[in-house]
């Protein structure tokens, strides 16, 4: 059972020890861009939210057989659907597009998507361009393996464009030979052809994938925890803090609704984290905890008189 708590450790790889520490980011200045108009204001014009999906993100977002739209991430669009609804009090159409992992973050950028939901880690470096939500899942970078196979001298990583898996591995295992993929389907298919020793990606997604396959037993997610610590949150554009407020209160009422054993909420993760991919729940609902605790300790107090008042 896949487990998603941060680790930084050792791996032994072909008789060799890598160190697998992660290098801490150093806070940046983020510009303002008062060119941005509000979101909700042209939601509020059009009836229409436009968010980008993967579509090959198992279990968060990808194509079911009829083609449709199914995963945990397009379940809180919903929900983030129907907060914009009652808050805006009009119909809103969730109009979903793909996104790859090379282009999502520009297309929120360049106003092709309101927002973007899927499988985007929140880093320091890309809140320089787009705004992030609270974090609704926890991960890392693992590597999917098949212990049978024998390694040769040169081993070999197959890495996802423009991911925060593949700036990692290329960083800690420089004498690695590395072959980049565009979607993480090519690069399992490089794995069970032999190409390739291992496939660099977040341990949720290689679980997932790994449990599909015809001999799932024949392949394993290594180590048992993660190498780093990823936080999925929605990414929207800068200077929208009206969307970003309706996201997050979304997000955080699902959260709570777990935690107090809602049905509904209950059964939104347990169809995706218990029944379609099979995890230990435990570290996510303390996540959870983590997430709804930090918000109101980071939450201004009614009761306070703003800064600057006198009484």
């Amino acid at each position: 059972m896949l487990k998603i708590f941060s680790w930084t450790s050792l791996i032994l790889i072909g008789g060799s020890i890598f160190l697998a520490n992660v290098p801490a980011e150093v806070p940046a200045e983020v510009p303002a861009d008062a060119s941005v108009a509000s979101i909700l204001e042209k939601v509020a014009r059009t009836g229409k939210l436009v968010a980008g999906v993967p579509t090959d993100a198992l279990p968060f977002a990808y194509r079911n057989q009829a083609g449709e739209w199914s995963g945990y991430s397009v379940d809180l669009l919903e929900r983030i659907q129907a907060q914009l609804r009652q808050q805006l009090r009009r119909p809103v159409e969730l109009e979903l597009v793909p996104v790859t992992s090379a282009n999502r973050l520009s297309m929120v950028t360049e106003g092709t998507v309101d927002i973007v939901c899927g499988t985007v880690s929140a880093t320091r470096s890309r809140a320089l361009d787009v705004e992030f939500s609270l974090g609704y899942f926890i991960t890392g970078t693992q590597l999917l393996v098949n212990p049978a196979s024998r390694l040769g001298n040169q081993f070999t990583i197959g890495v996802i464009a423009a991911t925060t898996n593949q700036q990692f591995v290329r960083q800690r295992f420089p004498i690695a030979l590395f072959v980049e993929f565009e979607d993480r389907a090519a690069g399992l298919a490089a794995l069970e052809q032999g190409r390739i020793d291992a496939l660099a990606s977040d341990g949720i997604l290689l679980e997932a994938m790994r449990q599909t396959l015809p001999e799932a037993e024949s392949f394993e997610v290594v180590p048992d925890q993660p190498y780093t610590e990823e936080e999925y949150a929605c990414a929207m554009p800068r200077n929208t803090p009206d969307l970003q407020q309706a996201v997050d209160e979304s997000l955080l009422t699902f959260m709570q609704g777990v935690l107090n054993g809602n049905p509904a909420d209950l059964q939104v993760l347990d169809t995706w984290f218990g029944t379609v991919v099979s995890i230990d729940q435990q570290p996510l609902l303390d996540y959870f905890q983590r997430q709804i605790y930090r918000h109101r300790q980071s939450a201004p107090d009614p009761e306070s008189p703003p800064a600057g008042s006198s009484f």
